[in-house]
């Protein structure tokens, strides 16, 4: 990530006018099982760069997923010239007051990387086993339900009058469902719990063998 920091910094050194650069990943993984087999299994990933300028009191917005220095400048070029079209048309200019509060540093919330770490074995062994937990926790459950999900991002946050912030966090958690009956009725029974931070943070307050009794 260092490298894309230094990309960022450059294009802010390169900009003529007031820039704010945002940079944004964004992985989310799935993993679920139903009836004893995966019903789900899944990974997403998003990264990109916002920018936006103030020319004359006027904004201007791009964006790229070109994460490379010549995709960031074309993406600063765009907004620059959206600026400059509109600067005629605004009637209301835009004016930042200058302030010396500006974020600057690493803002790492805990259980980022460890749960970074955490082979995905080791978090699907815990779904599946769960999953078959809650099934064969009463000879009415029919069907059970075990997800997982969890939600990386990380930002980095740079402009021209000084902000450099780079912000790490994850949003793990965990859902349930049981589903019964006694032959007549039927019943449905649902547990989740989310958290920013790690693992372990997900069992703060209750164990796994709590979430099964509730759902």
């Amino acid at each position: 990530m260092a490298a894309i920091r230094d990309l960022l910094r450059q294009v802010c050194g390169r900009a003529g006018h007031w820039t704010e650069v945002r940079y944004h990943r964004r992985q989310s993984r799935i993993l679920g099982v139903r009836k004893g087999e995966v019903s789900e299994m899944s990974s997403k990933h998003y990264e990109g760069v916002g920018l936006r300028v103030l020319i004359d009191g006027t904004w201007g917005f791009a964006s790229t997923s070109d994460l490379t220095k010549q995709g960031l400048e074309n993406a600063l070029k765009a907004a620059e010239q959206m600026a400059w079209q509109l600067t005629t048309r605004k009637k209301e200019k835009v004016h930042i007051p200058s302030t010396k509060k500006l974020a600057k540093g690493e803002f790492w919330l805990p259980g980022f990387e460890e749960l970074n770490a955490k082979p995905m074995e080791e978090k699907f062994e815990f779904v599946r086993s769960s999953e078959e937990r809650l099934r064969k926790a009463a000879p009415q459950i029919e069907a059970a339900l075990c997800q997982y999900t969890e939600v990386f991002e990380e930002k980095m946050i740079l402009t021209t009058d000084g902000a450099d912030s780079h912000l790490k966090l994850v949003r793990p958690e965990l859902r349930f469902l049981a589903i019964g009956s006694d032959g007549a009725k039927r019943a449905t029974g649902y547990d989740s719990v989310g958290s920013t931070g790690g693992w372990e943070c997900l069992f703060f307050n209750r164990s796994p063998d709590q979430f099964i009794e509730n759902a």
